[in-house]
């Protein structure tokens, strides 16, 4: 059974978050990777750090999926060294993963990083008594359920109608990590008539990923393959409206990277047989960045927790670059790291030069 003190070699790693939450009196530590760093996934349990909650107890409460990549992306997802005989293609939707947890017996939903996010609130007041009555069920069994969520007001390119849907895309022990079959899944939510993620049958997984080239108004697929490797695929469609494809500057590039969807955008360069070796130079430089800015802050904490009352902290340190980051941790809350980076980074560091197609110079505004 997996627990908490399981991850504690990544407690002091500046790419990965341990965020406290209380939830209804009770305590949950939500392990999230902040930082979408390659030499990351190289470390134990890496992969997990995807949002993996545990009670006050250290048990594993829920588990979602674990961090997969674009087809292309890395060594052992290239096209030619995977098996597309026999594995099992799911569509790949547009929109938020949430999973359920219960607690004191009520059924609460968060994103990612958190039960207070925007998605997770609104997933709380919007999921229709059958979704709850089978997370509940697949709860109790110690199985964690983990959905898509897609609503109107927290659209992110495709438009999947004017009320919010929750669709089941996988179930995972939550003990072992092993996930429940796709079959299975259907049967479960063909039992409590809740909408299951698209399987596809007598499919040419080869030919599918070659169609992605053309489809429009569709996000791509998710494959899960014998071996039990995941990898995603996406259309360029889908790719092209993240605004990936064209005029790709380095100042896009690093934005990419803070914002986490950074792989679209390698898997795009892949697709146009290019070197990622520019997007990784840059990613290695926001990581750097994003890095020291959490190192600096969470010190210039402890010199601020040293002083004998907060304002002589402020008179003390309020010309410090990072205070204003140090000082919400003080208030024992999460920076926004992130928005400080574009703040202060993003501009200064990052040209409008044209990464790929030097016929173009962004060099000024």
């Amino acid at each position: 059974m997996i627990k908490l003190s399981d991850f504690d070699h990544l407690r002091n790693d500046p790419r990965i978050k341990f965020k406290t939450e209380l939830v209804d009196d009770q305590e949950f530590t939500i392990v999230s990777y902040m930082i979408a760093d390659p030499k990351l996934w190289q470390l134990p349990l890496a992969l997990e750090c995807r949002g993996i909650t545990f009670n006050a107890a250290g048990e594993c409460v829920s588990r979602p999926l674990t961090k997969f990549f674009n087809i292309g992306e890395r060594e052992e997802t290239q096209l030619g060294s995977l098996q597309l005989f026999n594995c099992t293609v799911l569509e790949k939707r547009d929109g938020s993963m949430l999973v359920p947890v219960l607690v004191n017996d009520t059924l609460r939903w968060k994103s990612k990083k958190s039960f207070y996010s925007d998605v997770a609130v609104a997933a709380q007041k919007a999921a229709p008594s059958a979704v709850k009555a089978l997370a509940e069920a697949l709860l109790r069994d110690g199985l964690t359920p983990i959905f898509e969520f897609t609503h109107p007001e927290h659209q992110i390119v495709i438009n999947y109608g004017d009320e919010a849907k929750f669709t089941l895309i996988a179930v995972r022990n939550t003990k072992t990590g092993d996930y429940l079959s796709a079959e299975t899944q259907e049967i479960l939510c063909a039992a409590h008539n809740v909408d299951c993620i698209r399987r596809y049958q007598n499919h040419n997984v080869r030919h599918m990923i070659d169609e992605l080239e053309t489809v429009v108004d569709f996000e791509g697929y998710v494959i899960r393959h014998t071996n039990g490797l995941w990898t995603k695929a996406k259309s360029n469609w889908y790719l092209i409206n993240h605004r990936i494809m064209t005029e790709l500057r380095e100042r896009d590039i690093a934005l990419a990277v803070a914002d986490e969807c950074v792989d679209d955008i390698k898997s795009a360069v892949v697709a146009q047989s290019l070197s990622i070796d520019p997007i990784l130079e840059i990613e290695q430089r926001v990581i750097g960045q994003l890095e020291a800015l959490i190192k600096h802050s969470e010190a210039l904490l402890e010199l601020i927790k040293a002083e004998a009352t907060q304002k002589d902290a402020a008179m003390k340190y309020k010309n410090d670059r990072y205070f204003a980051l140090a000082m919400i941790l003080y208030k024992e809350k999460e920076p926004n790291y992130v928005d400080f980076w574009k703040k202060h980074h993003l501009k200064v560091d990052y040209s409008l030069k044209v990464v790929y197609n030097q016929n173009f110079s962004g060099d000024t505004e």
